[in-house]
């Protein structure tokens, strides 16, 4: 049964007893902190943050999960260059630091994820290719220093993008893109799935479990060194002259963790939505949204044939959903691009639109990269847009026209401009108390 794209986006204050107000978090990239906004009872933000609490380095991505019991998250996640940082969400909407990851060399993450029951945390590891899992305290949700305790490892000719939890023949699974580099020739992005047990990825970090697992885990270079020596002597002396070489050869480890299900043969999967039974993917180098028809969460064959896609519609940098509307972050439009799925056979809304239905106003120096839904105190469905350049989030209110929910195309309500922050990724919290 197709699942409306809502119940994934979108949260409710009203429908959540306990719950007062709202506050929304958005990155601050440059000073390397995270500010907090009030937000009205129609939406709308108000003009100056009332928190700014300092972070990870080049924060760019942020998460709050639901509790494991399913009510509203009381922990922020905020992913940055080489850590990612975990704060408990205070009634007030205060941030406090209970944990941080260890160092990760050259992780540059684009996404997160953690599991439902809030056992581990998915990091991305670009330079490494692969998914590296970080243990969290399971009473309070805060990351747990050291080592992580599983990975999964993809081939290094492709760029890790976005990670999503689901569930697949009744277990839980995690959803990865991979696209290929501009520097690589021919289709080989792809979309894989990792069996989660017990929220541990395939490939143990702990050699006395599986080592085989923790080879490809670490990722190690098998590293030989010889060393060769040799004398010579001339006629005239007795001097004797010693040269010594040392010569290197390395051997790469070439195995990879087997996916629970595939498709390959794609040239740049990035942001993606989880409709069950659908998966909407942006594909960023053939500039399309695609759409696929899992069967019990997983791919038929890795070579899939897709049921609909765009045409070519411009360069997103995020895809999300609510209702039957899919949104586009134009980045490089200033803008934000809305398709309404149109009717199958059936006369459900699930079949991507050739082009969209809808475009926001073009905000001038404006570079969305991440956008987020939910509703307000009054029931308004809004959308908001960390605007990058123009250092401000904007706000549309989501309205009922005759082809769908579609954002209005003129923003109602936007912070100052925040010279020099960079804001590229915003969440929205429900607190029990009042926004200082």
């Amino acid at each position: 049964m197709l699942r409306s794209l809502l119940a994934a986006t979108v949260v409710c204050v009203s429908a959540v007893p306990g719950f007062a107000a709202q506050i929304l978090y958005a990155t601050a990239a440059v000073p390397n902190r995270v500010e907090g906004f009030c937000v009205g009872e129609n939406g709308g933000l108000d003009l100056r943050p009332v928190i700014q609490q300092d972070t990870v380095d080049n924060p760019r991505r942020l998460l709050i999960p639901n509790k494991p019991d399913g009510s509203p998250g009381d922990v922020l996640y905020v992913a940055g260059r080489y850590k990612v940082e975990s704060f408990l969400i205070k009634t007030n909407g205060g941030l406090e630091s209970i944990g941080t990851s260890q160092h990760i060399n050259g992780a540059n993450p684009l996404d997160i994820a953690v599991d439902r029951l809030r056992t581990h945390i998915y990091v991305p590891n670009r330079s490494s290719s692969r998914i590296e899992a970080y243990p969290l305290n399971p009473t309070t949700g805060g990351i747990l220093g050291g080592s992580m305790t599983s990975c999964a490892r993809l081939r290094p000719d492709v760029s890790l993008q976005d990670l999503k939890v689901g569930f697949a023949q009744g277990g839980e699974v995690l959803y990865v893109t991979a696209a290929t580099s501009q520097f690589v020739t021919g289709k080989k992005g792809r979309v894989d799935v990792f069996q989660l047990t017990d929220g541990e990825l395939p490939d143990l970090w702990d050699d006395s479990e599986d080592p085989e697992g923790a080879v490809r885990c670490g990722n190690p270079d098998a590293t030989t060194t010889t060393t060769s020596t040799s004398s010579t002597s001339t006629s005239l002396t007795t001097l004797t002259t010693t040269v010594t070489t040392t010569s290197t050869t390395t051997t790469m480890d070439t195995r990879y963790t087997q996916p629970l299900s595939e498709r390959k043969k794609l040239r740049g999967p990035g942001p993606f939505v989880l409709n069950d039974p659908f998966l909407y993917l942006y594909d960023v180098r053939a500039r399309r949204i695609i759409e696929f028809e899992l069967t019990d969460g997983l791919f038929t064959d890795d070579q899939q044939p897709r049921v609909t896609a765009s045409n070519a519609v411009g360069r997103f940098l995020d895809l999300t959903g609510v209702e039957s509307t899919l949104l586009g972050a134009a980045d490089n439009l200033g803008r934000i691009r809305a398709f309404t799925l149109k009717p199958d056979d059936d006369g459900l809304p699930t079949k991507v639109p050739k082009v969209p239905r809808r475009d926001t106003n073009k905000i001038f120096d404006s570079t969305p990269i991440r956008i987020r839904t939910a509703t307000s105190d009054s029931g308004q469905v809004v959308l908001y847009v960390p605007g990058g350049e123009s250092n401000r989030v904007h706000v549309y209110r989501m309205v009922q026209a005759k082809k769908g929910l579609l954002p209005e195309q003129k923003g109602f309500s936007a912070t100052e401009r925040r010279k020099a922050t960079f804001p590229n990724d915003a969440v929205i919290a429900q607190i029990a108390g009042t926004c200082p």
